[in-house]
């Protein structure tokens, strides 16, 4: 039997979640107790494990997406069942899969968080998330030259990511001179 796993609740006061990263892929074979994706809310980072052995089916969502909680995030099962009726915002064969219209439905739906972590510039206000925060520090990142591209501009893991692959060379090079100075 098909089991959709949902984005679950964590609080009373979340309304929406992150999806950040899918450790599996649709057909790939699954365990109970494997890690099918990874998720943020507004002030924390959470893994989803399986709940039982079988197939990753289907993902309704893509990674960056903004999903309502108690929505369906991605279905497991046997290989070949039918799991139209999982699809989120519809109980028909024919709901719209993930991409942009699915994007776009969500994005109709949800609510921002209302207290988003932010970081104080002297310029600006900067929305980033837990996550992004983190690789940021870790990574010596100036948070203020990131473009955020998550919901309402906010800084996301892959904003870092593309800003540590732009400047990958000089970041080598400063650390290789900052150990020097050590």
């Amino acid at each position: 039997m098909a089991i959709p796993i949902i984005m679950p609740r964590q609080g009373q006061s979340v309304e929406s979640c992150i999806l950040t990263a899918f450790h599996k892929n649709p057909g790939e074979q699954v365990k109970k107790g494997d890690i099918l994706f990874e998720y943020e809310t507004d002030k924390a980072s959470f893994e989803e494990e399986s709940p039982d052995d079988g197939v990753f089916l289907r993902a309704f969502f893509e990674e960056g997406d903004e999903i309502p909680v108690l929505q369906t995030v991605c279905v497991i099962g046997k290989q070949g069942e039918d799991i139209s009726g999982f699809a989120p915002e519809s109980h028909s064969p024919l709901a719209k899969p993930a991409g942009e219209e699915a994007k776009k439905t969500t994005q109709k739906v949800t609510k921002i968080p209302t207290t988003p972590e932010t970081e104080k510039s002297a310029e600006r206000l900067i929305r980033i998330s837990p996550r992004a925060r983190k690789k940021a520090k870790m990574e010596n990142v100036p948070v203020h030259e990131l473009a955020g591209t998550g919901p309402n501009g906010r800084i996301i893991s892959r904003d870092v990511d593309k800003w540590l692959e732009r400047n990958a060379s000089e970041v080598t090079q400063s650390d290789v001179e900052s150990k020097k100075e050590i």
